[in-house]
């Protein structure tokens, strides 16, 4: 009778089903039901977490039966010491003592497009996440709080062979084992970003990104929490940028803020924790047309008169502002 049944309705009884009912027994009730299981529907809000009570053969065989996934998270925990992986239904979270046999099973079978992992994980199994096969469109890298090495031996040669070439996105979280010449190098060879975050930063320079005019898609350019960059002149290379975020950039000089005026399309300013006056708002409130949002949060760099006015003549931009209640002077 059961057979009988449309597909959505097969597919609303799998959708309750826990992942490894589903890849141990129900996708093997039937050849109909095998190709049900694999349906998006089935595993959409399903959570599953694989941990120590499991083979990591389990991980494998989910993989196998939700190619729809392409976000793989790997080395988010739960602080258990047997976590293994965590299912949610539109990513796959995996702990970072992963073998690399087991990983690379997993990547072979999912269509993994979006990748976030330390960058000890990286380094290790670079050979499995780079390669003709992963179409990666987005990376996120947590550098973690080690000592930068003399020399950047896991990005400079991923940029050289061209294993980031395609990325749309690229995320880097505690970036001070990067070098100038490799953030220069990233820019020059990264030509279809459209985002860029360098978070801690300790050797980020203007001219280090003087290579973004190859980018001319860039939308969404976070450059934030250091004290190595001075100068804002490279903004003149990126005038298609839309969301820019300069918080904690304690070294910028009041005349490097002239430079936001090249950004002719930005709709979203953040700079937050700034001690630095000579943020121009009148003159970004009338060659800014496209601004929405200018984030100052925590920051004393800007004229409380000019916020007045800017919000007088220029409604349509929303000023986000706070000091921890402390004293402006």
């Amino acid at each position: 009778m059961i057979e009988n049944f449309p597909d959505e309705l097969i597919i609303e009884i799998l959708s309750h089903l826990s992942a490894l009912d589903i890849v141990k027994g129900a996708q093997y009730v039937c050849q109909r039901w095998h190709i049900l299981c694999k349906s998006p529907a089935v595993w959409k809000g399903k959570e599953q977490k694989i941990d120590g009570k499991h083979n990591t053969r389990d991980v494998v065989e989910i993989a196998k039966v939700i190619p729809h996934i392409t976000s793989l998270c790997i080395g988010k925990s739960d602080n258990s010491d047997n976590f293994q992986a965590w299912f949610t239904g539109s990513h796959l979270y995996i702990s970072s003592s992963i073998e690399r046999d087991e990983l690379k099973c997993i990547v072979d079978h999912l269509n993994i497009k979006n990748v976030s992992a330390p960058r000890s994980v990286i380094s290790r199994c670079r050979s499995i996440l780079f390669t003709d096969n992963v179409k990666l469109e987005s990376l996120t890298v947590y550098m973690g709080n080690r000592p930068p090495p003399d020399k950047d031996d896991t990005f400079e040669p991923l940029v050289k062979q061209g294993s980031l070439a395609r990325l749309r996105a690229l995320h880097f979280f505690g970036a001070r084992a990067l070098s100038a010449d490799t953030i220069s190098l990233l820019c020059q060879s990264c030509t279809d970003l459209e985002e860029l975050c360098l978070h801690q930063s300790n050797k980020v320079t203007s001219e280090a990104l003087y290579n973004l005019k190859n980018c001319s898609k860039l939308k969404i350019l976070q450059i934030t929490d250091t004290a190595a960059l001075k100068d804002l002149s490279f903004l003149k290379y990126c005038p298609g940028v839309t969301e820019l975020d300069i918080s904690q950039c304690y070294s910028l000089r009041p005349a490097a803020f002239q430079h936001l005026l090249h950004l002719k399309n930005l709709k979203r300013f953040h700079m937050r924790h700034s001690n630095v006056n000579g943020l121009p708002l009148s003159a970004m409130r009338e060659s800014m047309k496209q601004l929405k949002i200018i984030d100052l949060y925590y920051s004393y760099g800007y004229s409380e008169r000019e916020v007045v006015q800017l919000k007088r003549f220029a409604p349509h931009i929303t000023v986000l502002e706070g000091t921890f209640n402390f004293d402006r002077h």
